[in-house]
């Protein structure tokens, strides 16, 4: 479509009140007038290049617009890298030390000279994150100084209103639409499976192996009972034989006939009986005891609860919402990385000051391993920062405890590799 064609989003700003500077290539008026007219609606207060009359010299309007300026937001496109107005009013916007923010609407290679200039400065990558985040960064990245209106009747409150309740039907739309994509899917896996079990065929010989095995045990089993037998039949048998008799030298005829020989018969050892079952015994079939220090059944922490409270933890982290973070975190928990450890007020601290500074940050998390014990439970995964001139890997392992119905986040371990 020609830019020109394009109807204009908003009548660029004239006032005396703080304001921003928005650069941009014309080539880019598709992509670019919807979002001046969102921070328009917004309330924010924002210059750019179609307000200027026709009669004035365009150098000297554009250079006297963004000197006072408060701001300077430029939109990042193939286009606008090789556009000499935009690379100039960049290199003015940095001269003279104005805040900055870049929005790269599309996947863009930088220059390496803007590169340079450009790489300590914030940046929102719009095209990799949802709407909802992108508004969310973009409103923590400019200053509140610019949002005001001199129009009368314009009720600012109101609009910010309606801003966020679309914003939250966008939200709960996708939360329904990501349900009903997952039904679906499981449904397909469940018909897949019972297509899978009602088609396999059966061999006529896959029971074979099985009995082989199974006679040869039953066989060794029944030798075992057998010689286990004889050894009980053997033992009696050795205990019943007499006990040897002494010999006494043999008497004289005078002592026999004097005294009728005495005959010491020996008798049998009486057969071994067999103790009755004792109290060990007995007790062996008694239940264990539950240690006092073993947790109770509801404190007892499932996968499911597991992962959807690392779930929870890492789609806060994605949004930069520090609130529901905090919620996660428990009394005693610690961080430690390589170069230092935090409490958990430290550590709680130095996320909102990471949010504040870092609109532009995205965390990712892959290989992701889950183990639970008792009342606890550990979360193992690869971590990923990346910004646009900044990457950061690294393993990352945070640990878990379960009191009544509440899970918390006890500890946080990170290494980096890069």
């Amino acid at each position: 479509m020609n830019p020109a064609s394009l109807p204009l989003p908003c009548e660029a700003y004239k006032g005396k009140q703080p304001y921003a500077f928005v650069s941009y290539s014309h080539q880019d008026g598709a992509l670019v007038y919807p979002e001046i007219r969102r921070l328009h609606e917004m309330g924010y207060r924002v210059w750019y290049d179609e307000g200027i009359d026709p009669g004035n010299e365009w150098p000297e309007e554009i250079a006297n617009a963004l000197d006072g300026c408060d701001f300077f937001l430029v939109f990042i496109t193939p286009n606008s890298v090789s556009s000499k107005n935009v690379r100039n009013e960049i290199n003015l916007a940095l001269k003279h030390n104005k805040g900055f923010l870049a929005v790269h609407l599309v996947k863009t290679e930088l220059p390496r000279g803007m590169e340079l200039q450009m790489g300590s400065i914030q940046a929102i990558l719009r095209y990799q994150v949802a709407d909802e985040i992108y508004l969310k960064k973009l409103v923590r990245a400019l200053p509140e100084a610019l949002r005001g209106t001199e129009e009368p009747g314009r009720d600012v409150a109101a609009e910010a209103a309606r801003l966020e309740a679309e914003r939250q039907l966008q939200m709960a739309r996708q939360e329904a639409e990501r349900w009903q994509r997952e039904a679906a899917e499981a449904r397909r896996r469940q018909e897949q499976a019972n297509q899978q079990s009602v088609s396999r065929p059966v061999s006529n010989h896959h029971w074979l192996p099985w009995a082989v095995g199974g006679t040869a045990l039953a066989v060794c089993v029944l030798i075992v009972v057998i010689g286990v037998a004889l050894m009980n039949e053997k033992a009696p048998s050795q205990a019943a034989r007499p006990a040897a008799v002494p010999v006494s030298p043999a008497p004289t005829r005078t002592q026999a006939a004097a005294k009728p020989a005495v005959v010491s018969v020996a008798t049998a050892a009486p057969r071994p009986k067999i103790a009755p079952p004792t109290e060990q015994v007995v007790a062996l079939a008694q239940p264990a005891k539950v240690s006092a220090d073993q947790p109770s059944a509801q404190d007892i922490l499932t996968r499911s609860e597991l992962e959807e409270t690392f779930n929870q933890f890492m789609s806060a982290w994605r949004q930069l919402d520090y609130d529901n973070q905090e919620k996660l975190v428990a009394a005693d928990f610690f961080y430690r990385d390589q170069s230092k450890t935090q409490t958990r007020s430290e550590y709680l601290e130095n996320k909102k000051r990471l949010y504040r500074k870092y609109p532009w940050l995205i965390a990712d998390a892959s290989a992701t391993r889950f183990q639970t014990n008792g009342n606890t439970g550990t979360v193992s995964f690869r971590l990923h920062f990346k910004s646009p001139t900044y990457e950061s890997y690294g393993d990352q392992s945070m640990t878990f405890r379960k009191t009544g119905n509440r899970v918390e986040i006890t500890s946080e371990v990170f290494r980096k590799d890069r």
